[in-house]
């Protein structure tokens, strides 16, 4: 993708540069025939394939390409001062002052013919791969870059870029001249302008130049088995088959499962279809728009199984220490709605549907954190959320009721209205709010025990924040009669707590 972004900038550049005359006519016959050749293959798509099935996964397709990540470290905010620097100021600063530079001197020698082929493609290819860092350059700040010790991935073409200028500068002639220099250059660059971290974990180069592979050599090429294409996870294989057995025993060869545990694996390991557009269905599921998408595909005739976690909870459960349930909280209650925990299967928590009935009912372990206490920290999301919607004019959502305050902490429901909100917000009001300030929201039965909370902090001066509440497990299980109220400075400043049922998509 950046390589494509850094020609589309540099082809034009290019063409400027250029002495010679452009013949258009030679440009339009390729262009003209690739266009032929899509339309044609969009023509068989369509013949297999009707156009809004077609418009719906390009749809999907461009969601996911403009939503980029949906995860990414918090700590690259504070964590990485003086390298967020260097690599989104200092670096592509540099970059674009020599881009400047470069088409400068080219624009030069365009009419006084001042440089030798050699030094001409020397420049060229400078220009294009400072160009490619500048492209490349936001790869890094979610996620495959400092936090992952992988910065090397972000601005490796600024090095060689650097080595080649220095190179033009020094008039190095001669192929292998140019060769050894640019090696030596991109070494030395690499090792003076690369920012070592003060840090236990070490980069990928550190552990290039430090610790030598020569040591362990044999026993990686020596091998017990043959060689083959694929080569099986045996771990898996035995975990994923008691649970492809019981799919195997249960479900039709047509049907499938809906996997929430972030283990797309299982869909090979147990040889069924993946339901919705994408392989990945939840890395890939990054906005509301996708959420929808998906759900579109899952029918509970066909998909009467659903791979809720797994058991017990890993980091793929909570990826960058946000929940499934938080994250695909569509997704999740759509689950809640329609399916039930049914057992422990190959480490597995499986859910089966309502309606769905079992062909062999064996004996397994049996999932009982329903009623295991748990916080979900939403830090400062409820925030966020009231912000967001509140510039979108509450589109969608429909304020239902307001909860009767008993005192400073309990706020109770009218369960007759309350049942039917399966996917809704509690919009929480305060009078005063102090900054940084915490607080706790939990979910109450009748008898007045805590089951699953929400904590969130709050900011000075702001009154308004939203929970999804509905995303929670513990809501759907028809107990819930009051919501506790909890702050880490004592009294709480409550105002007003109100339902908000979100209607963006039917129950």
């Amino acid at each position: 993708m950046a390589n494509l972004i850094a020609v589309s900038i540099y082809l034009p550049i290019m063409l400027v540069l250029s002495n010679e005359k452009i013949n258009y006519q030679k440009i339009a016959k390729p262009v003209v025939f690739l266009l032929a050749l899509l339309v044609f293959m969009l023509g068989i798509a369509l013949l297999l394939r009707n156009g809004s099935y077609i418009y719906d996964n390009f749809m999907a397709a461009l969601h996911y390409v403009k939503a980029n990540q949906a995860h990414g470290y918090t700590s690259i905010a504070n964590s990485y001062p003086q390298q967020f620097y260097l690599y989104y100021f200092i670096y592509p600063a540099i970059s674009v002052l020599l881009i400047i530079w470069i088409f400068y001197l080219l624009m030069k020698d365009k009419t006084k013919q001042v440089f030798s082929p050699q030094n001409k493609k020397i420049l060229h290819a400078a220009l294009f791969l400072f160009i490619l860092s500048l492209a490349n350059g936001q790869r890094g700040i979610v996620r495959h870059g400092f936090a992952e010790m992988g910065d090397l991935t972000v601005n490796a073409t600024f090095f060689l870029a650097c080595s080649l200028v220095l190179i033009y500068i020094l008039r190095v002639n001669g192929k292998q001249q140019i060769q050894t220099s640019f090696y030596g250059f991109s070494f030395a660059v690499f090792l003076l302008l690369k920012f070592f971290p003060h840090q236990p974990e070490k980069g990928m180069f550190e552990r290039a130049i430090t610790e030598t592979a020569f040591l362990t050599l044999h026993t990686d090429l020596h091998t017990k088995k043959p060689f083959t294409r694929t080569v099986v996870n045996e771990s898996i294989s035995e975990m994923t088959q008691e649970f492809k057995s019981f799919l195997d025993a249960n479900l039709k060869p047509n049907q499938t499962f809906l996997d929430f545990s972030n283990s797309p694996i299982l869909y090979s390991y147990s040889g069924r279809k993946v339901p919705g557009y994408f392989c990945q269905n939840l890395q890939n599921t990054v906005d509301d728009y996708l959420q929808f998408h998906l759900l579109k595909s899952v029918d509970t005739k066909t998909v009467p199984v659903v791979v809720f976690s797994n058991y017990p909870p890993t980091w793929f459960d909570k990826t960058d220490d946000v929940p499934n349930t938080m994250r695909y909280y569509w997704i999740a209650e759509f689950i809640y709605k329609n399916y039930t925990p049914y057992a422990i299967i190959g480490g597995k928590d499986i859910w089966i549907a309502n309606d769905f009935r079992l062909k062999q009912d064996k004996e397994y372990s049996h999932d009982n954190r329903l009623l295991i206490s748990k916080n979900y920290e939403n830090k400062h999301l409820p925030r966020l959320t009231y912000l967001f919607h509140e510039k979108e004019g509450f589109e969608g959502l429909e304020f239902a009721e307001t909860l009767t305050l008993k005192n400073d902490t309990i706020a109770a429901f009218n369960l007759q209205k309350t049942n039917f909100h399966h996917h809704c917000y509690v919009l929480i009001s305060y009078k005063e709010m102090k900054n940084n300030e915490k607080k706790t929201v939990s979910l109450c039965d009748e008898k007045g025990n805590e089951y699953e909370s929400f904590s969130f902090y709050g900011q000075e001066n702001v009154s308004n924040y939203m929970l999804r509440i509905s995303s929670a497990r513990f809501w759907h299980s028809g107990l819930v009669t009051s919501l506790k109220i909890k702050s880490e400075y004592g009294k709480d400043m409550l105002h007003k707590i109100t339902v908000i049922k979100d209607n963006r998509i039917e129950n």
